[in-house]
This record gives C-alpha cells, structure tokens and sequence, in this order.
C-alpha cells in the first residue's frame, strides 16, 4: 500500500479511537438522584440568614401537578419562601420548568453564568423576587417577596446555592 493511505488509514484509526473513548466518557457520566423521601433531611427551617425569627408553615406547592413530580413541598413564612420539586429524572425537572415558564404570567429569565449558581437556573422579580435552579432531578425555587431584585439577590442566590449543595449532598 502506498505510504499516504497507510498515514490516512492510522490518522483515521486513531480518531475513531479517540471518538469511542470521548463518547464512552460521555456514556459514562453519572447523573446523581436525589430521593424525594430526603426532603426533610434538608433541614430547609435552618437555613442561616435567611428566615431571621419568622414563623414557618409547609405546604405542597405547584409542580405537583405537573408530570413525572414525586414531591413538591413549599416552606414559608409571610414574605419568603423554599419550594423544592422532585422528579424522576432531571429531563422531566427541566421539562417541568420550561412548562412552568410557558403558563404563568410573571415573566422568568435565563440565568447566565455566574460562580455561585451552576447549571440551569432561572430568576423572575416582579410582585416578588425568585430564583428558580435544577439540580439534578429536582427544581429547587428561593423567593423573597420584594420588588427590588438587586438588592436581595445575591442572598438569594447563596439561599439556593445553600439548597443545591444540600440536595447534592444527600444525592446518589
């Protein structure tokens, strides 16, 4: 065989080999799962800074009437709020989210990247400032009913933030 068929032939060998090894990894990935019978190991009434001496209430909130939730819970007190929602998978949280984005009146935007917050989140500030993050399967939402989404948003970013690392900490 010629040389520059031989060179063609190990250039396309090693590229195939790269490409099975980059999509095993790929296949590989580990998506974590979080149970939705943890919720109350995230200790969401203990959350420094965040509830101040306010009385607490639970409630379920309104992802649990969408497909593929297991558990929605809402714990509140009179002007701020955690929501988390679990589902089955992250593809149906995500789903979940869009579908939520698409029927309300309040508008949400896209979070952009910024180091406290990873991965898919969302914020809305209109009658309330919200920030609504997936992590993993669940949809995680921290809102605080002020107008003003500046000045509380870096609290609550590092609420959510607190939230998500919780929710990955009980996650397998």
């Amino acid at each position: 065989m010629p040389t520059t068929i031989k060179k063609f032939l190990w250039i396309a060998a090693v590229l195939s080999l790269v490409s099975c090894i980059r999509d095993k990894s790929l296949i590989s990935t580990k998506y974590k799962y979080f149970d939705p019978t943890d919720i109350p190991a995230l200790a969401l009434e203990n959350m420094d800074g965040f509830w101040g001496q306010d009385s607490l209430s639970y409630k379920r909130n309104f992802f649990e009437h969408y497909k593929g939730c297991q558990q929605a819970i809402d714990l509140f007190s009179y002007d701020r709020g955690i929501q988390i929602a679990v589902f089955t998978s992250q593809k149906t949280a995500i789903q979940a989210m869009d579908q939520l984005i698409s029927t309300v009146s309040a508008v949400i935007y896209p979070g952009s990247d910024y180091d406290i917050l990873k991965g898919s989140w969302w914020y809305s500030c209109g009658v309330g400032s919200t920030i609504f993050v997936n992590q993993w399967n669940t949809i995680v939402e921290v809102y605080i009913r002020e107008t003003d989404f500046e000045t509380i948003k870096i609290k609550l970013m590092e609420t959510t933030a607190e939230v998500c690392q919780r929710i990955d900490n009980l996650s397998q």
